[in-house]
């Protein structure tokens, strides 16, 4: 599928119904898997917090 396609608007509002009810759902899991995550040093630190700055944007729909 390309960003072309007319029949979904992208963003945070998709034209299937129940889709974004799909990815809040993902993102919490992504959260509650994110606070588990061990963070052993300065490395492992930017890399959750990169991966959070991600999934921030991914929810507020700034791809």
């Amino acid at each position: 599928m390309t960003k072309k396609d007319t029949r979904f608007v992208y963003g945070m509002h998709t034209g299937v119904e129940g889709l974004d009810l799909i990815f809040k759902v993902l993102c919490l899991i992504c959260r509650i898997m994110i606070c588990r995550l061990p963070v052993r040093d300065s490395i492992d630190r930017r890399r959750v917090n990169k991966f959070n700055d991600e999934l921030n944007k991914l929810e507020k729909g700034d791809v």
